[in-house]
């Protein structure tokens, strides 16, 4: 977001940036942030959805699919061997499903 909001918001695009802990282990918290992108994308009724990075793409895909959006992007960096080709099996991206794309962008996986 600091680095590419501004042209996000020089395109087509409407940012709606949302504040996190990165290292946040509140249960009470993540609903609340689940909860309140479901009422953002209830709201603003967007034709596709992306998130950037482990946390923002298992809340806000959670969150679209429980509010009807049509497609889904996830964009996931820096994930190390967990997600390399050679690690991945069905189980590992399961918690995907709903997703219309899932990127992953790896050091291992060129």
């Amino acid at each position: 977001m600091r680095d590419h909001g501004a042209p996000i918001q020089a395109g087509t695009f409407t940012l709606h940036p949302r504040e996190r802990s990165r290292s946040g282990r509140n249960p009470f918290r993540d609903l609340a942030t689940i909860a309140a992108l479901y009422r953002l994308y209830r709201r603003e009724h967007p034709d596709i959805v992306h998130h950037v990075a482990l946390k923002p793409s298992l809340y806000g895909a959670l969150a679209a699919w429980m509010a009807g959006v049509p497609a889904v992007v996830n964009a996931f960096t820096g994930m190390g061997f967990s997600l390399s080709p050679t690690a991945c099996s069905p189980v590992s991206h399961a918690h995907f499903w709903w997703a219309h794309s899932t990127f992953f962008s790896t050091a291992t996986a060129r």
